[in-house]
């Protein structure tokens, strides 16, 4: 088969295996050491090889089971960019269009409002919006649907019985919901009800349940056979305690089946609840960035690549966040310290990160289970960036 050239840039740098190893197991081993974390599974890519894997410390601290390459972990947020990547493949099948309105799957939400809370935590000030929200402005974050202090409220206060599934929760939605600013001003986070109308949106079109969509057309062609939204009592064996601190040293674990704690989610989200293991999130990872330079092994077009790392730059926004933009279920980074600008990939509440380097060909991914130190940001996901790109040739 042909190698179709996706990219004409070629890669830059090349990392080294011996210093990377050297650089990535001192760090685990001194965040084991130091009580940082219970343990943690990382995997390190490029050109398409294997040049890294490692799996540090426990798993079950107590019982003293040690991290495995098949050990399961929360991808909280990490969901979402495989959310993306289902919305990109209808995209590709020309069943979907990004600029598409929301309301053109579900009419009711052509009559949101935008609001704002007053010093009584009142909606005031509702109005209609100048136009309505885009399929891109939930994939992209910015459209001010599920986010800031109205969205958590509205999030927070759904009932159980609206989350039965992805139709019941977008029902609640659409009855509750208030916008907090114009679409495409500005950008603000959406950590589940964005992504819940992406995802339902996929299952409208699809006429399938986004798990099963998700099964069908990426987990079995990637051979991912621990990454869904329901484990097995196999795989429930296998799912990492999370870990939280006592007396900020110690890691003391909590141990729950569920995808959050003190959050069930009860219905398959579009924004979080999937599980996986390092090696799992590697292939799709690895497809991805493979898609920006070849067209072999891979589920996923080079163009929807391009198009989900592309970014959304909103001018007013540009002081407040100068490091990165949004993609389509991505962080973009423009200017970070540890990684080149083009970069993108996403992090989870637990400690999970990936990123991708498409010019230089590097695939990098990180898990652990913290109650504490994730999400964007987080110290292990910094220094993770850092040690691989500080083992270069």
């Amino acid at each position: 088969m042909m190698n179709i050239s996706i990219e004409n840039n070629k890669p830059e740098i090349r990392l080294n295996s011996q210093k990377l190893s050297e650089n990535l197991a001192k760090r685990a081993e001194h965040d084991i050491n130091s009580g940082k974390i219970a343990g943690c599974g990382l995997c390190v890519h490029q050109g398409g090889k294997e040049i890294f894997s490692g799996f540090f410390g426990y798993s079950d601290a107590e019982e003293k089971t040690p991290i495995q390459p098949n050990t399961i972990y929360r991808l909280a947020s990490m969901t979402k960019p495989v959310t993306a990547a289902s919305a990109l493949l209808l995209r590709e099948a020309g069943k979907l269009n990004i600029n598409d309105k929301l309301s053109k799957y579900c009419p009711k939400f052509s009559k949101l409002k935008i609001g704002k809370l007053d010093e009584n935590r009142n909606i005031i000030n509702l109005h209609t919006p100048d136009r309505e929200l885009t399929l891109l402005d939930l994939l992209t974050h910015t459209a001010g649907f599920g986010t800031d202090e109205i969205g958590t409220m509205v999030t927070d206060k759904a009932p159980q019985d609206a989350k039965k599934n992805l139709e019941t929760i977008m029902q609640y939605y659409c009855e509750e919901m208030i916008l907090t600013f114009e679409p495409n001003s500005r950008r603000s986070y959406s950590p589940i009800a964005a992504f819940d109308a992406i995802a339902y949106v996929i299952e409208l079109i699809s006429g399938r349940e986004i798990g099963e969509y998700m099964k069908e057309k990426i987990f079995a062609p990637l051979n991912m056979t621990d990454t869904t939204f329901e484990l097995t009592p196999q795989q429930t064996a296998r799912l990492s305690a999370v870990y939280d601190l006592k007396d900020g040293i110690v890691p003391v674990s909590k141990k729950f089946t569920g995808s959050f704690e003190g959050f069930p989610l009860s219905y398959h989200a579009g924004g979080a609840g999937l599980f996986s293991t390092v090696g799992d999130y590697c292939s799709f990872a690895q497809a991805l960035c493979s898609a920006s330079y070849s067209s072999i092994n891979t589920f996923i077009s080079g163009s929807s690549v391009s198009l989900m790392r592309k970014g959304r730059e909103i001018s007013a926004d540009i002081k407040n966040h100068p490091a990165e933009i949004f993609g389509l279920g991505v962080r973009v980074v423009k200017n970070n310290p540890n990684i080149p600008s083009g970069c993108f990939g996403w992090s989870g509440a637990y400690g999970t990160h990936f990123w991708i380097d498409p010019i230089n060909e590097i695939t990098a991914v990180y898990m652990k289970s913290s109650n504490f130190d994730g999400g964007a940001g987080c110290t292990t996901a910094n220094n993770f960036e850092y040690d691989i790109m500080h083992s270069v040739e």
